[in-house]
């Protein structure tokens, strides 16, 4: 489903709460998103073994995290 990802560091922070680490996800095209969830559900049931082990994950990923943007980009490239 994932195609590529990459991770960045930004070098040009503008103000104390500006973001420092970030990350980026590539798919195949748009439609790899519709449905995503359902499609992903069997991986993650795999790798977690149920819904209340994912439960616990998530959790500590939202205590440790702090979100300052998310966008959804799209790649165009010019011929």
């Amino acid at each position: 489903m994932i195609t590529d990802y990459q991770w960045f560091v930004n070098q040009t922070t503008s103000n104390p709460d500006d973001w420092n680490v970030g990350y980026s996800l590539t798919y195949k095209n748009m439609a790899a998103l519709d449905g995503l969830a359902d499609k992903a559900y069997d991986i993650r049931m795999k790798h977690y073994g149920d819904q209340t082990a994912e439960q616990k994950v998530v959790d500590k990923r939202v205590e440790n995290a702090h979100v300052v943007a998310s966008y959804l980009l799209r790649d165009v490239t010019i011929r």
